[in-house]
């Protein structure tokens, strides 16, 4: 994944990171997504944690003294589970984040193309195109606005 994120920053040299997040709309989609990762993790972990000490606690009462060792070692080892979860949540919420605006940016990026393009017809400009990146969406709405506007200025000529 790291050496995906890297593959694509270095492919786009001329791209500086401030221009990778076009948008607001983007980080409250992205927060949004991470928002509700992190709420399902919680909840797993929750549920988890109910589930370990029910076990815990049913196997300390089936073995008295013994279980009462299985019962502190549970609760020793769940202030680490604890722990190791808080990071593995974070280190998996970056990296959820770093997909999220990778992802909105090629859909918000021609959607910004699109716009741009509009504003040019309207003001009488029809030789520009629409030129958008490999791994863009809407492909073929830049290409149907492109013939239109070819449309558009063979009519006016």
């Amino acid at each position: 994944m790291i050496a995906a994120i890297r593959t694509y920053f270095l492919k786009n040299k001329q791209r500086r990171l401030r221009n990778f997040v076009l948008s607001s709309k983007q980080l409250w989609i992205s927060a949004a997504v991470c928002s509700v990762s992190l709420a399902s993790m919680a909840v797993v972990f929750i549920v988890a944690r109910g589930v370990f000490h029910t076990f815990a606690q049913t196997l300390a009462d089936l073995q008295g003294d013994a279980g009462v060792i299985v019962m502190e070692t549970f609760e020793d080892s769940s202030s680490t589970l604890l722990q190791i979860s808080a990071i593995f949540a974070f280190i998996f919420s970056m990296l959820v984040f770093i997909c999220t605006i990778m992802l909105t940016h090629r859909v918000y990026g021609p959607a910004v193309a699109l716009k741009r393009q509009l504003k040019k017809m309207q003001d009488n400009d029809f030789e520009n195109k629409i030129k958008l990146r490999k791994h863009d969406e809407l492909k073929d709405v830049a290409a149907e606005l492109n013939k239109l506007s070819d449309a558009i200025a063979n009519r006016q000529s």
